[in-house]
């Protein structure tokens, strides 16, 4: 197993079930990352200590970067390019 898309793949095709908790996970840190940086961006935070709040900010934007990662990843973006290449050599 090459990558963690290919591995979903092929646990779906062994026990022919979707891994719902995947696409929950994906949604609440999309959903999540998104409304906190509307609230950042809309309401003043108060004064004081805020280090939580940038905290929970940066690892919703790391997990909002490994959510786009996986499933519009960079080595989707590889196959194809190889698929290109090969269709060009003979």
């Amino acid at each position: 197993m090459s990558d963690a898309r290919s591995g979903q793949i092929e646990h779906e095709k062994a026990t022919g079930k979707v891994d719902i908790f995947i696409y929950i996970l994906a949604w609440l840190i999309v959903i999540g990352f998104f409304g906190l940086m509307g609230l950042l961006c809309f309401h003043a935070l108060p004064a004081g200590p805020n280090e939580a709040v940038f905290l929970l900010f940066g690892a919703l934007s790391a997990g909002f970067g490994q959510v786009l990662t996986f499933f519009y990843g960079s080595s989707k973006g590889s196959q194809s390019k190889d698929i290109m290449l090969n269709k060009g050599v003979k």
